[in-house]
């Protein structure tokens, strides 16, 4: 993949006031300050360091920091900021403020995206509409407007996350990718924790940190912010999904023979599906260990979370996967949540793993049985065992008198019977009906289990079955019911 064009995004802005009670005389600037950070210290901002050379990637925000003798009452404060060529890049929205003293102090917080030119910038400040000062400061590093996958590797591999996930007794069900978002704040797909019990992140420098932690979460919309130690390393900027071209080129971190490798992807549609947040339609489809990236637009900013589902606790586990391929009749779609979805902030505490799993957020793992041969839905199951079904993804509620699900068990080994029974349940994880309770008695020649469900009167969207045996899910199939 060549050069990514791009263009400069809206610069985030955050404005804090903060005033004192010091007499002063004519109203004018102080002096002005620019440092990577500070914090509010009583009533006065104070930067960790003062300097105004900021280098990407080392340097993902800056903070610039103004005081002023001005007259007290009522002030409304706004910032503009100048690229190096004098164009303004990005004008903050009004500041209302009433002082009672003389003492004015603001600061301004500056997010460095990487196809920002390099050179030197200046925020300006007006004050009721009058000039009240300026602040010039030097970025570099940046690429300005080219972007390539060469450089998304280098600017943002530091960042990336795997998310191992564990069961109850510690053992490794799962491995999906996740990315640092924030300070302390890590994202991925609701993959990435669903049915997990705890979480084992590995980051880019071999450093592994264990988590139940979960910031904030959507089922529906597929993504997860998980809270963990992310020590030094820098979050990824924020894009703007909104502004995804059909047909555009994006960029994702996927998962090959075990190794991360930067691919290219195309934008095939941009959609908002009935219910759901938009998707962006990918391809070629990631693998499923990249599930939980993030997606990388032409500016070099994230605009999405891979992944996508419609279909949550889709995402099949590695050890589900190693009992046998057929068990599962389930697709994968090559989407993305758009980022949009995503808050751009989240109120503490948070939640647990186990808080999720109490409030049935969780969808159930599902345990293998070597006694299940295969299985399939359908709309109609012939008596005949050696009459095979055709299978179905999709049925209609108004013509449709059932939807069945249909599994080939035998005897294996030692088990020879159990109870089995089947539950119908929506994308939300709520069951709508189940089955009643049989015994079953497995014998060395394959036999039959059907359940079926009427799918009349049930709502569009996406559903799954359940089948239990002896209180676990030992199989699952995902269907969609049309109007």
């Amino acid at each position: 993949m060549g050069p990514i064009a791009a263009y400069w995004p809206v610069i985030a802005l955050i404005v804090s006031l903060l005033t004192g009670h010091e007499a002063a005389g004519q109203s004018r600037l102080v002096r002005s300050l620019s440092g990577p950070s500070g914090k509010v210290v009583g009533s006065d901002f104070v930067l960790d360091e003062s300097r105004s050379r900021f280098v990407y990637p080392q340097d993902r925000s800056l903070t610039v920091y103004f005081e002023w003798e001005w007259a007290p009452g009522d002030h409304v404060l706004v910032a503009s900021w100048r690229r190096p060529d004098g164009r303004v890049a990005s004008v903050s929205p009004d500041v209302k403020i009433q002082s009672a003293s003389t003492r004015l102090t603001a600061y301004w917080v500056f997010e460095v995206v990487p196809t920002l030119p390099s050179g030197t910038w200046t925020v300006e400040v007006r004050i009721d509409g009058q000039p009240a000062g300026s602040h010039a400061f030097e970025l570099a590093g940046l690429e300005g407007e080219k972007f390539t996958l060469d450089r998304v590797s280098k600017t943002f591999a530091a960042s990336m996350v795997r998310v191992h996930k564990l069961d109850a007794t510690g053992r490794e069900i799962d491995v999906n990718s996740g990315f640092v978002i924030g300070p302390n704040a890590v994202a991925g797909s609701f993959g990435d924790i669903d049915g997990a019990d705890g979480l084992d992140l590995e980051f880019a420098d071999g450093r592994r940190v264990k988590s139940t932690s979960v910031l904030a979460f959507s089922r529906l919309d597929d993504w997860a912010i998980i809270g963990a130690d992310t020590a030094s390393v820098p979050p990824m900027p924020r894009g703007d999904s909104t502004k995804v071209p059909i047909g555009g080129r994006l960029a994702l971190f996927d998962v090959q023979n075990d190794a991360r490798v930067v691919a290219p992807v195309d934008v095939g549609a941009v959609t908002a599906v009935g219910g759901y947040a938009p998707r962006i339609f990918l391809s070629p489809a990631p693998s499923p260990e990249a599930f939980g990236g993030p997606v990388i637009d032409e500016q070099g900013t994230v605009v999405g979370i891979v992944g996508g589902s419609f279909t949550p606790g889709v995402r099949i586990t590695g050890l589900y996967r190693m009992a046998r391929d057929t068990i599962m009749s389930s697709t994968v779609a090559g989407t993305a949540t758009a980022l949009s979805a995503v808050p751009a902030s989240w109120p503490p505490p948070g939640k647990t793993l186990a808080d999720l799993k109490a409030a049935n957020a969780m969808t159930p793992v599902v345990s293998p049985m070597a006694e299940i041969h295969g299985g399939g839905l359908s709309t109609v199951v012939p008596k005949d065992i050696l009459a095979r079904p055709n299978n179905v993804s999709e049925v209609s509620a108004a013509h449709d008198p059932a939807i069945s699900a249909y599994l080939y068990v035998a005897k294996v080994a030692k088990l020879s019977k159990g109870v089995v029974m089947a539950r119908l349940v929506d994308a939300a994880n709520v069951v709508r009906t189940e089955s009643p309770s049989k015994k079953v008695s497995l014998q060395t020649a394959e036999q039959q289990l059907v359940f079926t469900f009427p799918p009349r009167g049930m709502a569009p969207g996406y559903y799954r079955i359940d089948v239990y045996w002896d209180e676990h899910v030992v199989w699952r199939a995902y269907f969609k019911v049309k109007e």
